[in-house]
């Protein structure tokens, strides 16, 4: 039964207080050979390195669009990155959602893309009668 503590267990992070279980469940698994566990664990790593750049990418992404000036009245929701644009969705009342082209996305360090869209955004002016419906019933 393996003793070892990880600094991830003790993480204000979920997603790393997960991964430490899933680590230390791995190693007190005693149904595994050593190389079950080995790579287990390296898969593991693997995530939790995946996790802290995504998380690293988010951050920066919010703050790169924190500074975008919203035209008068429109609220932010969120943001996303979709066909390597970043895009911030706003809401105004009265006129509906809407979603902001602000450029281009910051260059990941890796080239994962999980978390990110990948399908066409119409820009602002644009909205099709169709699109504007499913737009209101979200």
């Amino acid at each position: 039964m393996s003793k070892a503590q990880f600094t991830e267990s003790t993480s204000a992070d979920p997603v790393e207080r997960a991964i430490a279980r899933k680590v230390t469940n791995i190693l007190n698994d005693r149904s595994l050979d050593r190389e079950q566990r080995k790579a287990l664990v390296q898969r593991a790593q693997r995530e939790l390195i995946e996790h802290r750049e995504r998380k690293a990418s988010q951050a920066q992404l919010a703050s790169n669009t924190a500074n975008v000036r919203l035209p008068t009245g429109y609220q932010r929701r969120s943001t996303q990155v979709a066909n390597g644009r970043v895009l911030v969705a706003v809401f105004k009342r009265n006129t509906g959602f809407a979603w902001l082209d602000t450029g281009e996305a910051p260059a990941r360090r890796s080239g994962l893309q999980g978390g990110t869209k990948t399908t066409s955004v119409p820009p602002v002016g644009s909205k099709s009668k169709s699109q504007c419906s499913k737009n209101s019933r979200n």
